[in-house]
């Protein structure tokens, strides 16, 4: 993520365009931990919030479940999707009982008009080794609400968790927890809990010995599906009692706990994506699949069948709902697997239809991917992205945009020339546009009150290089985006800026304006000068 784009002379000949090679961009909100050896596991897991701090926009969580050191009892950090500022940290108080490997954002559950979190802690231990342990956190003071214990040793309550709908009937949505190693025989089951209370009102249970029922768990609205260690996959009706829940997908092959997420129907209802990292579509070893079942049933014919096409490749390693990335009012599937090289992520996303709509290269070990509603002002989604050890080992917590491309540019005795695609959709239509240009980065960048974050550093030097450049070499800054919210812009630097600019980084963002007010942002670029 240091290097988006290099910039690198070729002797014999001279110039080289290099446009089409661009894989990455950098991350719109950049957030890292400076100490990685103490980070306690930063970027671990990462989720999407609802608006936690009244600006209108969604926000995340980002977990430390080994932090902070050396207590190692977990934190859960809860963030501005907007600005990336901090709103409030989440602690565990137990020593390695790895809080925070799920949150999820509750609704008002006391009635004090600010939304509420649960948290999980799957090796909490009370009177039983590892039962777990489900936290309900006030969002106003940070104080617990309530707390629900599971009941046998090494049952991992908390281990995954969904909030679903109004299942109690007070007005509130509720929770669905897994416990996977519930039962003497480690069957596995799914509590159904009163999000209010803490209460225990059914449970589906697993019917296969040593299966880890409920090991994987998504639900969404009135549609739940769980799945064991042998990759099957189950329908959950949440309520009271106890139910066995019926085999949706039978074990693959490749048995192991598959991903899943659960994509809007746009004619109502959801449809269940199922990441299987071990598949071995036509013979590739480990290729993997994600598949898009109608309404989360089996089928011969499902919605969509993706196949990696390489060894190892494991396209199924995440699964994640992708909220609108290409602003045409649909969810998208998104997804990840390996790519290339040592700790490097690829990270796609795909229309119902199978059409690309995301497609980048994410250097550092990756943890989890999510995605939030637009909250840089382009009419499009975002995306997330938690890395264990990422640039320079750092942990980090990374929300991605788009807006900007490279389209073409070359580097020679003649200077730079390079042109740039703005695309910030049909919501930002003839509006001013400005470009802005940093040598001190795009992180953390500046935060106007009521706009989007803008992630670029404003510095005098920046200021002085486009200065001497003079025409026609100075940049062209400002302008008028078209009835579709889009334009290209030039940039022409004569080699004495050049020459200045060895060895330099130079950042790069877009911001459109409604009045004398940023209403969006792009995600910065950076052009690494040899």
């Amino acid at each position: 993520m240091r290097s988006l784009i290099s910039l690198r002379l070729i002797p014999i000949l001279f110039a080289v365009a290099i446009g089409g090679l661009c894989q990455e961009i950098s991350p719109h909100l950049h957030i890292e931990h400076l100490l990685p050896a103490t980070s306690g596991q930063f970027g671990s897991f990462i989720f999407p919030l609802s608006d936690r701090n009244g600006d209108g926009y969604q926000d995340f969580a980002v977990s430390a479940p080994t932090g902070p050191y050396p207590a190692a009892t977990g934190e859960v950090h809860v963030f501005s999707g907007r600005t990336g500022t901090l709103i409030r940290v989440f602690l565990g108080d137990q020593f390695l009982c790895q809080f925070g490997e799920t949150v999820v954002g509750l609704g008002d559950v006391n009635g004090d008009s600010v939304p509420d979190l649960a948290v999980g802690a799957p090796h909490y231990t009370t009177t039983l080794n590892r039962q777990g342990r489900v936290f309900c956190f006030s969002g106003a003071t940070g104080s617990v609400l309530w707390t629900r214990d599971g009941v046998e040793a090494f049952g991992d309550l908390g281990k995954a968790m969904q909030l679903i709908g109004d299942v109690s009937g007070d007005g509130r949505a509720d929770l669905v927890v897994a416990e996977p190693r519930f039962g003497a025989d480690d069957r596995g089951r799914v509590r159904t809990i009163v999000s209010s209370t803490g209460t225990p009102l059914g449970d589906s249970e697993g019917s296969i010995a040593l299966a880890g029922f409920g090991g994987e768990l998504v639900g969404r609205g009135g549609a739940v599906y769980a799945a064991d260690l042998s990759g099957r996959i189950f329908a959950v009706v949440p309520g009271p009692g106890t139910l066995f829940p019926p085999l949706l997908h039978s074990a693959p092959a490749t048995a192991s706990l598959p991903e899943m997420a659960l994509i809007a129907n746009p004619s109502g209802g959801f449809d269940l994506a199922v990441g299987r990292r071990f598949e071995d579509p036509m013979g590739i070893t480990n290729a993997g699949t994600v598949t898009l079942y109608a309404g989360g049933g089996p089928s011969a014919m499902p919605l969509l069948l993706l196949v990696g096409s390489s060894i190892g490749e494991g396209i199924g390693l995440r699964v994640e709902t992708a909220l609108d990335l290409d602003g045409d009012g649909a969810e998208e599937v998104l997804f990840a697997g390996g790519a290339s090289g040592l700790d490097r992520l690829r990270v796609r996303a795909v229309s119902r239809t199978g059409v690309s709509v995301l497609d980048r290269i994410i250097t550092g070990t990756p943890a989890r991917i999510a995605s939030l509603t637009d909250v840089t002002g382009d009419g499009r989604g975002e995306w997330l992205t938690g890395i264990l050890s990422g640039v320079s080992s750092l942990s980090e917590a990374n929300l991605w945009s788009g807006g900007l491309s490279p389209s073409a540019w070359t580097l020679g005795p003649a200077g730079l020339a390079a042109t740039f695609a703005v695309d910030f959709g049909p919501a930002q239509a003839l509006r001013l546009w400005v470009a802005a240009y940093s040598l001190s980065g795009s992180s953390p960048g500046l935060t106007v009150p009521g706009s989007p974050h803008l992630p670029i550093n404003l510095d005098p030097l920046t200021t002085f290089l486009f200065e001497i450049a003079l025409l026609p070499g100075a940049p062209l800054v400002f302008g008028s985006l078209d009835s579709l919210g889009r334009t290209s812009i030039p940039l022409s630097l004569p080699p004495s800026t050049t020459t200045l600019l060895s060895q330099q980084e130079l950042s790069l963002c877009v911001v459109s304006f409604q009045g004398s007010s940023p209403s969006a942002a792009s995600n910065p670029l950076l052009l690494a000068f040899p």
